[in-house]
């Protein structure tokens, strides 16, 4: 499968022009929006855009960073100041230690109105765990999936 249209070897899936220029290649991959620049391109498990550069992984919201704002100083890390994974927008990025990126997740969770599940966390249907906010109604199911599973497999023991 090639990615590229241009003449090149055989075997490769870039010719040595794309190769050579990988910042075009990332910006084949988003999306732009008003606000949003949104990743298009491969994401990893949590959300976030994957972009194969320098022959290793690395994120795609840190690369569009260093592409238009420089180089990320050491001990940072990016936060979406917009709270959307897959936005590269430099201008939603903000390069912070991990202790406000942290701290800045949190408060951004208190605001929450559904869970992933999409129940709505009111009073009532909320619990506490440590600081964070839980979904009462996916606990309670993912307490009788449990005990059910459990109890599969004790009853094919005997």
């Amino acid at each position: 499968m090639s990615i590229c249209n241009h003449k090149k070897d055989y075997r490769a899936t870039l010719c040595r022009k794309c190769y050579e220029n990988p910042e075009k290649r990332f910006w084949e991959k988003v999306l732009i929006t008003n606000s949003c620049w949104e990743w298009v391109g491969s994401k990893n498990s949590e959300g976030y855009g994957n972009f194969s550069y320098k022959g290793k992984t690395v994120s795609a919201h840190r690369l569009s960073y260093e592409f238009i704002k420089g180089e990320i100083d050491p001990g940072k890390e990016i936060d979406h100041l917009c709270k959307n994974k897959s936005c590269v927008n430099p201008e939603h990025l903000e390069s912070v230690a991990h202790k406000i990126n942290i701290s800045r997740a949190s408060f951004y969770g208190r605001f929450k109105t559904k869970c992933k599940n999409g129940h709505d966390l009111i009073e009532g249907n909320i619990f506490y765990s440590g600081e964070n906010r839980r979904c009462r109604i996916c606990n309670l199911n993912y307490q009788k999936n449990r005990r059910v599973l459990k109890n599969l497999i004790v009853s094919s023991f005997f």
